[in-house]
């Protein structure tokens, strides 16, 4: 297809529900996690300990297909409750602890959710005591929604992505084929267990018989001991985390036991890039959105990858990028994806799909471009575009630039109402730059359509978990009076 790639769909093995007794059947004493606490849970107990939370929550009233919201579940909570409630068909739909209380409650009424699970009931207390008994018959298809993960409209609203079990096999499976995971393997987890990418690898670890090592969130002097000692294999990291790892590693190289460094969620900046190339680290810039399982294209070590370069898409994915008028271009436009990795569509109670797709293709927030040799390149969201004066400006491209200016530290842009221009553009700043002088150096050596109309000096940026900046947060900073 002109202006697009579609790579071949590897055939999908078995069903997600499955997994978990057929990898036990086959490897049963490797160990399926290591616990926060250090403990090793092989493939047979993990599996008889699902199995036991299966038959707990049908004893405490869960129907077979019924929804489950999670909420503040750890780790080792969430790898359960995911294979106990894939093993009856429930969906289960994680709320993001760090959102007010109201934006689960929109995204569980979207899903319709009969039950909550959260991590201080005794469901888990009680599923270690019960006898499992038999199961009903595993009734899953392809078509059964299995998982229910939040995302943001463009207007923040709650939106949840409908995951198969089409979805996370087609999904799984292209990740192993692209990034290699077998049995014994070790999978770093110390991303926040309720987002795509935890639960991903967690089934990408059950399918492949690799064993998932499990934290209770980011630490990097800890993440670089696990590395170093208890061979791990894989890491999923975003960029920041893995600036802060480099300095815990404080100039050694990585061990020969490290295959795959994943990073995604944003850019890799171009000093951090350049910095793990010189370092040898085996860095793999990757691309995904909730809505295709957190995976859609990543770039291999040996690629080396440019700056803003995440590879070629995953098999099974077809990728076009578009124009303001749907129609493909080889420039700078919308990325837009279709596969069987792709969501069923954003949730509703009676989970009817198709709501969000256009003819099965997935519309991302995100601007990029294909090269001549089939890779992807992501420029920037694309809803962050301010419209001031007439002009559209990115916040990233004055970012950038006023990184520039002597003393100024983290920095971003947002924009706020103005009735002449449309958007005022705000820069939020720490560093010890004091904020006029900070404005006469962007009176110099700024554009006057990049020349932001107020600086404010704060002590930190509003980070969000995800590494990402809140935006939400970041706007009602710009509101308030410069500094």
């Amino acid at each position: 297809m002109a202006h697009g790639l579609t790579f071949g769909a590897a055939p999908l093995n078995g069903s997600p529900s499955r997994w978990l007794d057929e990898t036990a059947s086959r490897v049963p004493d490797t160990p399926a996690l290591i616990t926060p606490a250090g403990a090793a849970v092989d493939y047979r107990s993990f599996a008889s300990a699902v199995q036991g939370l299966a038959a707990e929550l049908l004893r405490s009233g869960t129907d077979p297909g019924q929804a489950l919201g999670a909420h503040a579940l750890r780790p080792v909570e969430t790898a359960m409750l995911s294979q106990a409630a894939a093993r009856l068909g429930c969906p289960i739909v994680p709320g993001d602890p760090l959102r007010p209380d109201h934006w689960r409650v929109a995204l569980w009424l979207a899903a319709g959710v009969d039950r909550a699970i959260e991590a201080d009931a005794d469901l888990f207390d009680a599923a270690a005591a019960t006898e499992a008994g038999e199961l009903p018959e595993d009734r899953i298809d392809a078509e059964s929604v299995l998982l229910i993960v939040g995302t943001s409209g463009s207007g923040g609203e709650p939106k949840g992505a409908m995951l198969t079990a089409r979805n996370i096999a087609a999904a799984v499976q292209a990740s192993r084929a692209r990034l290699g995971l077998h049995v014994g393997d070790r999978w770093l987890l110390c991303l926040p267990p309720h987002q795509v990418g935890a639960l991903a690898v967690l089934y990408r670890c059950v399918e492949a018989g690799a064993t998932a090592v499990l934290r209770d969130g980011f630490d990097p002097e800890r993440t670089w001991w696990d590395i170093v000692r208890l061979g791990i294999t894989h890491v999923s990291l975003l960029p920041g985390m893995l600036a802060e790892l480099l300095d815990a590693a404080a100039g050694v190289p990585a061990p020969p036991t490290l295959q795959r460094v994943v990073v995604g969620g944003l850019a890799i900046p171009p000093a951090l890039a350049e910095r793990t190339l010189r370092a040898g680290w085996p860095v793999c810039p990757s691309y995904g959105v909730t809505e295709a399982m957190a995976q859609i294209a990543t770039a291999l070590p040996e690629e080396r990858a440019p700056a803003g370069c995440v590879g070629r898409p995953l098999a099974g994915f077809e990728v076009q990028v578009v124009d303001g008028h749907g129609r493909p271009t080889w420039g700078v436009g919308r990325i837009r994806v279709k596969g069987p990795a792709v969501m069923a569509g954003y949730a509703d109670p009676e989970r009817r799909g198709g709501y969000g797709l256009d003819e099965g293709w997935l519309m991302t927030g995100d601007l990029g471009r294909l090269d001549g040799g089939g890779r992807l390149w992501v420029e920037r969201r694309a809803d962050d575009v301010l419209v001031t004066g007439g002009e559209n400006v990115h916040p990233r491209q004055v970012e950038e630039m006023l990184r520039g200016c002597p003393a100024i530290g983290e920095v971003a842009v947002a924009g706020r109402p103005d009735p002449a221009r449309g958007a005022a553009l705000v820069a939020v700043y720490t560093g010890d730059a004091p904020a006029d002088a900070v404005e006469a150096w962007g009176r110099r050596h700024l554009p006057e359509a990049l020349r932001p109309n107020a600086y404010h000096h704060v002590g930190s940026l509003p980070f969000a978990r995800s590494g990402l900046i809140d935006r939400e947060l970041l706007r009602m900073l710009a509101a308030g009076p410069a500094s």
